[in-house]
């Protein structure tokens, strides 16, 4: 039988919801920031990817299948 998984575009949306939620704390800090600051002529802002590689997203789905057996199999209160 063949162990239980967790889906990797479950995982998926778990990870690009909280890269949105940073990207946009991000974004906030960065704005109070420039209000403090002036910005020099030809700066330009780096963009940052929300993609993630399909063997890191593996990897991460593996991760937490472990941790949460672990813990199961050890009874901590995590």
């Amino acid at each position: 039988m063949e162990a239980n998984s967790f889906d990797p575009d479950l995982i998926h949306a778990i990870f690009k919801l909280v890269w949105n939620k940073r990207s946009l704390e991000r974004e906030k800090n960065e704005g109070a920031d420039a209000l403090d600051c002036e910005v020099g002529a030809g700066t330009t802002r780096k963009s940052r990817s929300t993609t993630a590689n399909g063997n890191a997203l593996k990897l991460s789905c593996e991760f937490l299948r472990m941790f949460i057996a672990g813990c199961a199999a050890c009874g901590c209160d995590c």
